[in-house]
């Protein structure tokens, strides 16, 4: 992916992402980690053209962020599934594409159980929300943005609601997706999944940029900041 972030600013009552600058190249997966309230959420929205920046500008594989033509090649996965509780699993996806792609009910069916089944869920297609487990709501919700064959895929703290044998189901599903070449900018705590998956690092502290650069700033953090972090999430 192409990513070029130029003096950004971001407000909502106080002053959350301060002259944000960053360019990167040639990397399939980000991952943007720090402290809650560092900023990365929102830097997360910004990227994928969800929010917009006070000041400033973004550009993401060559597309601002506000273009309705990037905005329909990315898929997004929220904290929580988002999913809509009177509708199957199934249904969840297809209806989507119906009404927001044009598609077919028969084509819209077709994607929605191929995803599904993607994610390990042929099984419970025909099951509403309310009675899957949560790890496979998620792994659901992954499976509708995944459903509109994203070029980039974002994530923003995906098990962050799950215990630790569901985050790891989900996390062990996200894995599996890098096969498909698609691009990832995630936001986790999941410090040893950044590892398995990640091939590039933001880390965040109260709104600004500390370090970037590939794995090996995990293991050899030079700000005192980002040393403390990573003590305490090791």
């Amino acid at each position: 992916m192409i990513l070029n972030v130029s003096n950004v600013n971001k407000y909502y009552d106080e002053h959350i992402l301060k002259n944000i600058n960053f360019k990167l190249e040639g990397r399939k997966s980000l991952a943007i980690i720090g402290a809650s309230g560092s900023g990365k959420s929102t830097l997360l929205r910004l990227l994928s053209g969800m929010e917009t920046p006070q000041s400033g500008t973004i550009e993401v594989n060559g597309h601002i962020v506000t273009e309705e033509e990037y905005k329909r090649k990315i898929g997004f996965v929220f904290q929580t599934h988002n999913l809509f509780p009177h509708l199957s699993l199934e249904r969840n996806i297809s209806l989507i594409l119906e009404k927001t792609r044009g598609c077919s009910i028969e084509e819209s069916k077709e994607v929605a159980i191929k995803n599904l089944t993607l994610l390990h869920l042929s099984d419970q297609l025909h099951k509403l929300p309310k009675n899957v487990s949560g790890g496979q709501a998620q792994r659901a919700s992954i499976a509708r943005a995944m459903s509109i064959d994203p070029d980039i895929l974002f994530l923003d703290e995906p098990t962050s609601s799950l215990d630790p044998i569901l985050t790891y189901e989900v996390l062990e599903a996200i894995k599996e997706l890098k096969v498909l070449g698609k691009d990832f900018l995630l936001v986790t705590h999941q410090i040893s999944f950044v590892r398995d998956f990640a091939d590039y690092i933001i880390f965040m502290h109260d709104g600004e940029i500390i370090e970037h650069g590939d794995l090996s700033i995990l293991d050899s953090p030079k700000s005192t900041i980002f040393k403390d972090f990573m003590m305490k999430v090791r």
